[in-house]
């Protein structure tokens, strides 16, 4: 929808916001869902074609808990060079399994 919107020369980003929030909330679901502790972590496509753009790029591993991507939603950015011109920024966000200092998997306890 966000693509239609941009096609017509309308304000997007409203659209776009809501679905990378719906994305953050699924990515949320499938953590409570996991056995191991994660948290949100903001990833840039590597494509040399579809790269990032350099504000996306600053972001790039930044780590959160999902709560804390849901309030504060860092990514789209407003001023995306990539959202300007494509509609679409290629910044996404991923679930990152934390592990311990030797590389282990963290599992959770009855209180998480």
């Amino acid at each position: 929808m966000a693509g239609f919107l941009y096609n017509e020369g309308k304000d997007f980003f409203p659209l776009l916001k809501e679905s990378y929030r719906a994305e953050l909330l699924n990515l949320q679901l499938k953590s409570f869902e996991s056995p191991i502790k994660s948290m949100a972590e903001i990833v840039n496509s590597t494509n040399k074609n579809s790269g990032s753009c350099s504000k996306c790029k600053e972001l790039n591993g930044l780590q959160m808990s999902f709560e804390d991507a849901i309030e504060k939603m860092p990514i789209p950015i407003k001023n995306c060079e990539r959202s300007v011109s494509f509609n679409r920024c290629t910044s996404f966000y991923h679930i990152k399994f934390l592990r311990d200092e030797d590389g282990m998997l963290i599992f959770k306890n009855e209180n998480d």
